[in-house]
């Protein structure tokens, strides 16, 4: 294993992302994140409808009480996509399914 040494101090997040990358979970992080901000963009009240958010191959799944809701939800898909992606250090969430 060879170490990588720095001669100028870098951010804390920067280190972390470069440890998390290094052992394969970076991904699954950034995930969890996405699933971390789509409570927060969707505030109180629709989070309150939804359960079992997942994601899959850059594919947000979100389960939707309300069949009203979901077709709604369903309706700006991509809108929700795209106020998603903005929240995230980078974009990663292609397609949200409403199911």
């Amino acid at each position: 294993m060879s170490t990588t040494r720095y001669n100028e101090s870098r951010p804390v997040g920067a280190i972390v992302g470069d440890v998390l990358n290094n052992i394969g979970c970076l991904e699954r992080f950034q995930e969890a994140k996405a699933i971390e901000k789509w409570v927060e963009i969707a505030g109180p009240d629709i989070a309150s409808i939804t359960s079992g958010v997942f994601v899959h191959k850059g594919v947000l799944y979100v389960e939707v009480t309300n069949s009203v809701w979901r077709q709604e939800l369903h309706m700006n898909r991509e809108g929700w996509c795209n106020r998603l992606n903005r929240k995230l250090s980078k974009p990663m969430i292609r397609k949200i399914v409403f199911r």
